[in-house]
């Protein structure tokens, strides 16, 4: 009998289609929010909202 090694735990991959999957079914509110958007698929995680104010 071989053991086999399962795990519960989301691969990083699987944790960014979620989110990818998420966010496309998302209604497009504004502007901001696409330039948010852009910013968080382009790794910027601290887009400056002050900008636009």
């Amino acid at each position: 009998m071989v053991a086999t090694s399962t795990s519960n735990e989301l691969t990083k991959e699987q944790i960014q289609r979620a989110i990818d999957l998420i966010i496309d079914r998302m209604p497009q509110q504004t502007e901001l929010h696409q330039e948010a958007l852009t910013a968080f698929r382009q790794g910027n995680y601290a887009l400056d909202i002050s900008e636009n104010s």
